[in-house]
């Protein structure tokens, strides 16, 4: 992708979760299609050399092949007892007139079977006799009127108005009536309000061009929000730091918990200037101790 479709890409990765589990079933559908052997010559090399670059993405090939290998194996056992199974009805009526023990049984309990719909046939053919009943009239009862309230006009309340009596009139004499008139209030300005930057890492840091991940903090902006995308949790807590060029460690972030194999930190923005940095991620063991997982780039600009 170029930069700008790249950047709009990422935004709606970060903001709609709908479009993230569309992706992951995209990418789980295209990895069934290459174990099957769908793909062409083209996208079966961009597929090796671009997804099969990662040690638990070739564990989620070799996982797929061999649930396909389950499932067929499951499907022809299935196939070959419904085979067994499937005798009809006919055959296992043939089969009882041939044992001579079920011979008779069988012809008496068809007679007593064909003898009752007979019956039943001959009492569906006879009519129907259908009484003729009269309704009984019901009395009709009229309503009467009842007064209604006449509703009393609703006295409206006239604004207030500043009267001025001594303000001349053309003529030069003062008027008799007061002149009123209405102060406007004045609009008072609402402050801007300050705005969050959002930026999407991944492992690596580094764009597919070369480029470092950058993140534009405007003047009003209260911090900066870093979606840290990993391959897998491996772990139930993590934690992130951020270390400036000179190693300084310029922000720790409290517990995280990933979900879809992300991570969410705020970063404010006092503790984010102009340069280079790196994000460190730790994930608790069950020792209750940090183990590295992943570290991530970006680089900074203020307007």
């Amino acid at each position: 992708m170029k930069d700008e479709e790249r950047s709009k890409f990422e935004e709606k990765f970060i903001s709609d979760e709908e479009f993230f589990e569309d992706l992951r079933v995209a990418e789980d559908e295209l990895i069934e299609t290459y174990v099957r052997d769908k793909l062409n010559l083209a996208d079966k090399s961009k597929f090796e050399s671009n997804f099969l670059t990662t040690e638990k993405r070739r564990e989620r090939v070799i996982f797929t092949r061999e649930m396909l290998k389950t499932f067929a194996a499951e499907t022809a056992i299935k196939k070959q007892e419904s085979v067994g199974e499937s005798v009809s009805f006919w055959s296992i009526l043939v089969s009882l007139f041939k044992q001579p023990q079920f011979a008779f049984g069988t012809a008496f309990a068809i007679l007593i079977v064909a003898f009752g719909g007979w019956i039943l046939l001959k009492n569906n053919t006879k009519p129907i006799e259908i009484a003729h009943t009269t309704p009984t009239p019901t009395p009709f009862i009229t309503a009467t009127k009842t007064p209604q309230p006449i509703d009393t006009p609703k006295v409206i309340e006239t604004p207030k108005v500043i009267s001025n009596s001594n303000q001349p009139t053309k003529s030069g004499i003062n008027a008799n009536k007061p002149q009123s008139t209405i102060e406007p209030t004045p609009k008072q300005s609402e402050p801007p309000k300050p705005s969050v930057s959002t930026l999407a890492l991944f492992v690596g840091g580094v764009r597919s061009d070369g480029k470092s991940n950058e993140l534009n903090l405007p003047k009003n902006s209260s911090g900066a929000n870093l979606q840290l995308n990993l391959e897998s949790l491996d772990y139930k807590i993590y934690r992130a730091e951020i270390v400036n060029q000179n190693g300084d460690i310029i922000y720790k972030s409290g517990k995280l918990i990933g979900k879809n194999s992300k991570l969410n930190t705020f970063v404010p923005a006092k503790n984010l200037k102009r340069g280079d940095y790196i994000v460190k991620v730790y994930g608790e063991n069950s020792q209750n101790k940090e183990q590295p997982v992943a570290d991530f780039q970006f680089r900074v600009n203020q307007k």
